[in-house]
């Protein structure tokens, strides 16, 4: 989980991911009022092939990400764990009242 500025979206995919936004697939929905962008990819590790995704909150001035990264034959296997993570993303500023 990481609080980051950049100058775009474009660019700020493109150092998570290492790839330009017109080769990925996001998926671009809204939560808390502010633009949520989703998206997976695939990239070589050091052991071998890794599955990514990426969650991120855009308030206009700050992007709120999210991501994980599991061995590609693991991916199956931890499904649901992940999909668990990415749906508890979220801002929340009255936790606990």
């Amino acid at each position: 989980v990481q609080i980051m500025q950049a100058d775009s979206l474009d660019e700020l995919l493109k150092e998570l991911t290492g790839f330009d936004r017109a080769n990925l697939a996001v998926v671009t929905t809204q939560e808390f009022d502010m633009p949520r962008y989703d998206l997976t990819w695939t990239c070589a590790g050091e052991t071998g092939l890794l599955s990514c995704r990426a969650a991120i909150l855009d308030d206009g001035t700050h992007y709120y990400v999210v991501t994980s990264q599991v061995p590609a034959e693991n991916g199956e296997l931890c499904r649901q764990q992940i999909n668990q993570f990415f749906d508890s993303f979220g801002l929340y500023t009255s936790e606990g009242v």
